[in-house]
C-alpha cells in the first residue's frame, strides 16, 4: 500500500511539473506575440495535463487514511488549491490576451472564450471546448470531493479532541474523589 501511495505521489508531482512546463511555454508565446493557433495548442496541452493531474490527485487521495495522513491530506489540498489558482489565472490571462489581440469576434475568439458557434467551429476548436468543459466539470467535482474529505477529516479530529477532553475530565474527577 505504501508503495502505491509513493508511486501516486510521484506521479502527481510529475503532473504538476508538466503543468508548470506547459504554463511556462504559454506565457512567452503571449508575451512575444505568438499566434492564436500556437497559444490554443499549448492551452489544449495544459488542459490535457490538467485532467491527468486531477486523475492522479484523486487516486492519491483515495489511498490516504484520514486520521493517520491528516497532514499529508492538508498538504495535498494546499497544493491542489495552488494548481487550481494557476489554472484559473492562466485561463483568464489567455482569454484577456486573446480579447486584446483580436478584438473582432472571429472564429478564434470563440475558441478561447468557450462560446459555441457550431457552423464556424472546426474540429480542433470543438475538441478544445469539449475538453475545457470536461476539465471544468472534473475540476468542480475534484474540488467538491476534496472539500468533503477535508470536512470529514476535521469532523473526525474534532470528535477525537472531544473524546480526549471527556476522558481527561473523567480522570480528573476520579483523582479528586
Amino acid at each position: 500500500m505504501n508503495e502505491k501511495k509513493l508511486a501516486l505521489q510521484k506521479s502527481r508531482a510529475g503532473h504538476i511539473g508538466n503543468l508548470t512546463k506547459v504554463h511556462n511555454e504559454i506565457t512567452p508565446l503571449m508575451e512575444s506575440d505568438g499566434s492564436s493557433e500556437e497559444v490554443l495548442r499549448e492551452r489544449m496541452k495544459f488542459d490535457e495535463a490538467w485532467c491527468k493531474f486531477v486523475d492522479a490527485h484523486e487516486s492519491y487521495l483515495e489511498l490516504l487514511d484520514s486520521p493517520t495522513d491528516a497532514l499529508v491530506l492538508e498538504k495535498a489540498r494546499t497544493t491542489y488549491d495552488e494548481q487550481v489558482k494557476r489554472k484559473l489565472d492562466l485561463d483568464f490571462d489567455v482569454r484577456l490576451w486573446h480579447k486584446y489581440r483580436e478584438p473582432e469576434r472571429g472564429e478564434y475568439n470563440s475558441m478561447f472564450s468557450g462560446e459555441t458557434r457550431g457552423s464556424r467551429r472546426s474540429g480542433v476548436s470543438g475538441a478544445s471546448s469539449r475538453l475545457s468543459t470536461v476539465s471544468r466539470k472534473k475540476e468542480k467535482l475534484a474540488l467538491a470531493q476534496l472539500n468533503l474529505r477535508q470536512l470529514k477529516i476535521r469532523q473526525q479530529l474534532d470528535e477525537q479532541q472531544h473524546a480526549g477532553k471527556g476522558r481527561a475530565r473523567n480522570s480528573k474527577k476520579k483523582r479528586v474523589t
